[in-house]
């Protein structure tokens, strides 16, 4: 029976690369510049980040001007309405008032024409005694 090695066996040349490998994605720590790393790696952003980030900035603005705009003509509206039923409230007691003025002068003239025969009757009567 053959004998299982259980530790993996490096070659030499793998050894010698490791060992001179260099990570040029880390950066090294520099005493002449004492900026902090957050410093080292923040990016300046592109003049497209910036248009984006204003353009961002005027649609909000934009966006709650139309909702003011949109509470504002809701107000009117409801302003509107109910002054639209006031006026159809107005335009049926106007309506009303016209009809009750007309049966008053109807009345006032059968009145009158009453009146008027009441006092022939009194005047023939008197001219009967």
């Amino acid at each position: 029976m053959e004998s299982f090695d259980e530790k993996p066996r490096v070659m030499p040349e793998y050894r010698r690369w490791r060992s001179m490998r260099i990570n040029d994605d880390i950066p090294l720590p520099n005493s002449e510049n004492n900026v902090p790393l957050a410093e080292q790696l923040q990016v300046d952003p592109s003049e497209m980040e910036i248009a984006k980030h204003d353009f961002k900035k005027k649609y909000l603005i934009m966006e709650n001007r139309l909702s003011g705009l949109e509470n504002e003509k809701n107000q009117l509206k409801f302003g509107m309405q109910s002054q639209e039923r006031e006026i159809e409230r107005l335009r049926k007691g106007k309506g009303k008032a016209e009809e009750d003025l007309n049966n008053l002068r109807n009345d006032y003239k059968k009145l009158r024409t009453f009146a008027k025969y009441a006092d022939l009757g009194k005047n023939f009567n008197r001219m009967e005694a």
